[in-house]
């Protein structure tokens, strides 16, 4: 059962790190490649592509990042579940002993 809650919580991270990163990213590399860095920027961006396009070709950063969000987020509890239980610890620190 608790898979399914970092499941649940590696695709609500994903999806919401890359609504908001994916639009500041976008107009980065617009501010790079086209523009002078300035407070402005941001504006000019908005008004040359469109709010619209700002997000435009969100599916596959969005797909990365709920992977490694889901990876990270299993592998982190089973590490923590491994090293957090007596039996288990025990064993690792007998076996590095023998």
């Amino acid at each position: 059962i608790m898979i399914w809650h970092d499941i649940a919580g590696s695709i609500t991270a994903g999806c919401i790190s890359t609504i908001i990163g994916h639009p500041l990213d976008t107009i980065k590399v617009h501010q790079q490649t086209q523009y002078h860095l300035s407070n402005q920027s941001f504006i000019r961006v908005a008004q040359t592509l469109g709010m619209n396009q700002l997000w435009r070709g969100i599916g596959p950063p969005m797909m990365n990042q709920i992977i490694m969000n889901t990876v990270m987020f299993s592998v982190f509890r089973h590490v923590k579940d491994m090293t957090s239980s007596n039996d288990e610890t025990s064993f690792l620190i007998s076996s590095q002993n023998a």
